[in-house]
């Protein structure tokens, strides 16, 4: 890997850590932890705002690369 390195290529890691567990007769829960470690590298836009011509107000933007909690509850039929 270190010659990866020497060319200058950014380094980035994602992420996912998780559990499952089946309850029986097809009823089945699953729990991860999924996130990335450059949180800022990549921002996606949750509200664009208003842009009253001077200014851009009330954007909201959110990392995808934050670390989330994710609970999956599945039943077969």
């Amino acid at each position: 890997s270190s010659d990866i390195r020497s060319l200058g290529y950014k380094s980035y890691v994602d992420y996912n850590v998780g559990v499952s567990y089946d309850f029986g007769n097809g009823l089945a829960l699953a729990g991860s932890v999924q996130g990335a470690n450059k949180k800022s590298s990549y921002l996606a836009v949750a509200n664009p705002g208003y842009d009253f011509g001077f200014g851009t107000f009330g954007q909201t933007i959110y990392s995808p690369n934050k670390a989330r909690f994710i609970v999956t509850l599945s039943k077969t039929l």
